[in-house]
């Protein structure tokens, strides 16, 4: 399969995971010891650390997430082991006082092949600076 095809089904699956809230599944994209950065932890060191302080607390309360596809830059590595990808995403968060607002970022995405498909071992996921909606606490996706 071609690698630009590649990337966007693994965007699509992990989109698809954020919406499904589908954890497993959303493992199964990422290799064990992944390193993250997100909005709700700091840093996640291996993929049950970003599991627990970074999606649990955010897919719950996050609905409609999906990359924007027109958007994603993919770069492949001159050795060809690593693919990173930038791109930006949507998604309606879920107000703790109840209502939903429309939440944008950007993401990095650091990608390498594994076990026949591709799987990250490097996320980073923020809001668009400056986002800020009221009575509600900045959060990004993954």
């Amino acid at each position: 399969m071609e690698l630009r095809k590649q990337v966007d089904q693994w965007l699509n699956d992990f989109a698809r995971c954020v919406r499904e809230r589908g954890y497993e599944e959303g493992k199964s994209l990422c290799q064990e010891q992944i390193v993250s950065y997100g909005t709700v932890m700091r840093r996640a060191n291996g993929l049950e650390d970003l599991v627990s302080s970074q999606w649990q607390k955010v897919w719950e309360r996050t609905e409609g997430f999906h990359f924007l596809s027109e958007t994603a830059q993919v770069w492949l590595s001159q050795d060809e082991s690593q693919i990173t990808v930038a791109a930006e995403w949507e998604s309606t968060g879920l107000a703790n006082a109840g209502g939903s607002f429309l939440r944008k970022g950007r993401s990095t995405i650091v990608l390498i092949q594994e076990d026949g498909g591709l799987k990250a071992i490097h996320t980073h996921f923020s809001q668009n600076p400056g986002a800020r909606f009221e009575g509600e606490a900045q959060h990004s996706l993954a």
